[in-house]
């Protein structure tokens, strides 16, 4: 069996900090070592294992969402189906409320973005890349 060998670190902190960490593993019945090595291991595991998403850390990159109901607190669960990374819960108590706010805000965003592009819709862009080729006016016929 392999042997992980410990490095130390050390950390200053003024007198208020200092009590209120002791204060704060005393409620949880820890020791210092452990409190500070579970704080240094939240943080830095996005570079450990940058698959898995950090609990409250912004939205994955991809990912299916999925909302469920809970009878019992009469509230939903966001979750997101991250494939053969697992299932990462983004939230575990949202109101209905809130969701009906969310759901209004998303419309409302997809109507601007869809004015926009209707404003914007110029026709097919054609890289400059190949317009330095030649592009001919009747492409699809022959001549």
């Amino acid at each position: 069996m392999t042997t992980q060998e410990w490095k130390t670190v050390s950390v200053k902190l003024n007198e208020e900090l200092r009590n209120a960490m002791e204060l704060v593993c005393k409620r949880e019945n820890i020791t210092v070592n452990k409190f500070l090595t579970e704080i240094i291991a939240r943080e830095v595991e996005p570079i450990l294992n940058p698959k898995a998403l950090p609990e409250n850390k912004g939205m994955p990159q991809v990912g299916e969402n999925r909302i469920k109901y809970s009878q019992e607190a009469d509230s939903f669960i966001w979750q997101i189906d991250l494939g053969v990374n697992g299932v990462v819960i983004l939230s575990e108590n949202l109101s209905p409320i809130y969701l009906e706010n969310l759901k209004k805000a998303m419309e409302e965003g997809l109507t601007q973005r869809s004015n926009f592009l209707k404003k914007n819709k110029k026709g097919a862009v054609v890289p400059s890349k190949l317009l330095k080729y030649g592009v001919k006016k009747h492409a699809g016929t022959r001549t």
